[in-house]
């Protein structure tokens, strides 16, 4: 969902019930970690993120996917 998949409709869509997935193709690393933490902050249900592996930062995205405990990840390479 690209663009539109922003942590406040992520975090909506789990509190509702779905499991979402935030959209992280186009972030670098710091601002896709702090998307991360701000759907963190939205929800305390299990969400997924989604990114490219060739995206610059992408050990760093990585890195926070693991540390922050994230549920699932969907990418390409």
């Amino acid at each position: 969902m690209g663009w539109v998949a922003t942590p406040e409709l992520v975090a909506a869509s789990c509190n509702a019930g779905a499991f979402g997935f935030l959209a992280l193709a186009t972030a670098g690393p710091d601002e896709a970690i702090e998307m991360i933490d701000k759907t963190l902050e939205l929800t305390d249900k299990p969400f997924g993120i989604n990114f490219h592996m060739f995206q610059p930062g992408a050990e760093q995205i990585v890195e926070a996917v693991i540390n922050k405990n994230i549920k699932a990840v969907s990418y390409s390479r």
